[in-house]
């Protein structure tokens, strides 16, 4: 790696981290924020809508901010997108300064947006701009590295919003992310080129339009799921599938994917590239690109888990998490480097198949300390080496330079869709059984001696991680039978290699 890659790599990694780690720093402060600002206000149940519109937000700004990056310049989009979180970041930390008890919570919400909006271009320009730095014999090497930043996020997160909170305020934990801006956006001044691949095309506005009111009206749909039409939790999927809370928006999502794909078959710059979907190869990374974001959702009732078959308390099952984000953190980039040797579809089918395993084992076999223990180990083992990389390798791979930034963003949508969903089945089926059990003994199921709480939620665990599970070993058949061999994937690594990338390579050989 030449001294030019391994800046221009540190400083979209930092840039990813920055986003990374926000995903879960806020999770401790929540209780704290809602009794500072939502439940003073009247609106405590109105907490949620700081995960919900995050999510909302960077599901539609990425594929937004991906066309962006490719008509007004790489470097400019990335280093918007990074004031943007900044700005939003700021906001959300002075929500309760500027608003005070009564308003704070809704400019709070407004910081979120702000944020999002930023958060949803960061990854799919910092993935094509690797896609166009790097020779295809080292993009594995450094989305590899990418992916584990992902996992250190994950493991630090929760853990310095835990400390900030309790030491210097919650504020801090947005305050955290203006230095760290700062340093992005100078790295990003000095050492990011401002390639673009449709200088002087037009913007896509009625695409823009119909694909964000498409995402909007799904993902909210997704975010419903688990709950009835009084909007409480049920443990009956089919039925929130079908209630007011749910199908009335998958449903106006759905309708709308007829006219985006009029509108985009047509458009001289379309935002979504029609000519991308007819790669099959893509379509079941994009699949792929689902479960794994469904297995992500089943990591955050880790600790839940732990709750209910150890008896442990909130605070201890939480640190049971560590073994197994520790391990995602060292295999993840190890994959990275087995991608360049053995190509994904190796890479995929192996580190499903452990994942499986890891789930089928909390489902089938996890009574004990050491079974929790070893169960973790093994899904931490096969998830660092599904999370992320392996996919964005094949997009990378797969299409043409101006295309990678879109595709990239796309896969991203399927991913969060897989989180909502894998959050919404597993939440559902855990917190109906909770609820269950509370109203059956009189007494919240936290109170409760273990003694009752495992006979009760012990199926409702085995449940909700068999259920992903069973979609990990259908991710399993669907690598090793649709995904290209290494011989055929290196072939398509030179027919798509950009000029750019060629360049680099024979300057890099000449010094």
């Amino acid at each position: 790696m030449s001294r030019k890659q391994a800046l221009i790599l540190i400083t979209l990694l930092l840039g990813v981290f920055m986003t990374a780690l926000d995903a879960g720093i806020i999770s401790p402060a929540l209780a704290l924020i809602k009794a500072r600002m939502f439940t003073p206000a009247g609106v405590p149940e109105l907490i949620s809508w700081t995960i919900t519109i995050y999510v909302l937000g960077a599901v539609v700004s990425a594929p937004l901010m991906a066309k962006f990056s490719n008509i007004y310049g790489r470097k400019t989009i990335f280093m918007i997108d990074i004031s943007l979180f900044a700005v939003g970041s700021f906001v959300c930390g002075s929500a309760e300064w500027l608003g005070g008890a009564s308003q704070g919570w809704w400019i709070l919400l407004a910081g979120r947006l702000v944020q999002a909006v930023g958060t949803g271009g960061i990854t799919p320009v910092a993935v094509a701009e690797i896609g166009r730095t790097f020779p295809p014999e080292k993009r594995g090497m450094a989305l590899g590295i990418f992916g584990g930043l992902f996992g250190l996020a994950s493991v630090f997160g929760p853990a310095i919003g835990g400390v900030l909170s309790a030491t210097v305020g919650w504020n801090w934990i947005f305050y955290l992310n203006l230095p760290l801006a700062v340093a992005i956006l100078f790295l990003a001044s000095r050492h990011l080129e401002n390639t673009r691949d449709e200088a002087g095309l037009a913007f896509d506005m009625p695409g823009a339009v119909v694909l964000s009111a498409a995402l909007i009206g799904f993902m909210y749909g997704l975010t419903q799921l688990g709950k009835d039409g009084n909007g409480q939790r049920t443990v009956d999927l089919t039925g929130s599938l079908l209630s007011v809370a749910v199908w009335p928006y998958l449903a106006f999502g759905l309708l709308l994917l007829g006219p985006l794909w009029w509108l985009e078959q047509r458009a001289a710059n379309p935002i979504i590239p029609v000519r991308i979907l007819n790669n099959r190869q893509l379509l079941v990374g994009y699949f792929l690109s689902t479960i794994s974001g469904a297995t992500m959702g089943l990591l955050i009732f880790i600790p839940q888990a732990a709750h209910y078959l150890l008896g442990t308390d909130i605070a201890a099952s939480g640190g049971l998490v560590v073994p197994l984000a520790l391990v995602t953190v060292f295999v993840t980039p190890a994959a990275g480097i087995l991608l360049d040797k053995r190509g994904s579809r190796f890479v995929i089918v192996v580190g499903s198949a452990i994942a499986a395993l890891g789930a089928g084992l909390y489902s089938l076999w996890v009574n004990d300390l050491f079974s929790f223990i070893v169960a973790s180990l093994i899904l931490g083992l096969g998830f660092g080496a599904i999370i992320g990389s392996p996919i964005r390798y094949i997009i990378i791979n797969e299409v043409a330079e101006r295309d990678r930034a879109p595709a990239i963003s796309a896969s991203s949508v399927f991913q969060q869709g897989g989180l909502l969903v894998g959050t919404s089945i597993v939440g559902g089926i855990l917190s109906a059984s909770a609820i269950l059990l509370s109203q059956t003994q009189g007494r919240d199921e936290l109170d409760l001696p273990n003694s009752l709480v495992k006979p009760a939620m012990q199926p409702a665990v085995q449940l909700g991680f068999g259920v992903i599970a069973v979609s990990l070993i259908i991710s399993t058949l669907v690598a090793a039978l649709f995904l290209k061999s290494r011989a055929a994937e290196k072939k398509t690594q030179t027919e798509n290699a950009a000029p750019s990338v060629i360049a680099e390579t024979e300057a890099v050989a000449q010094r």
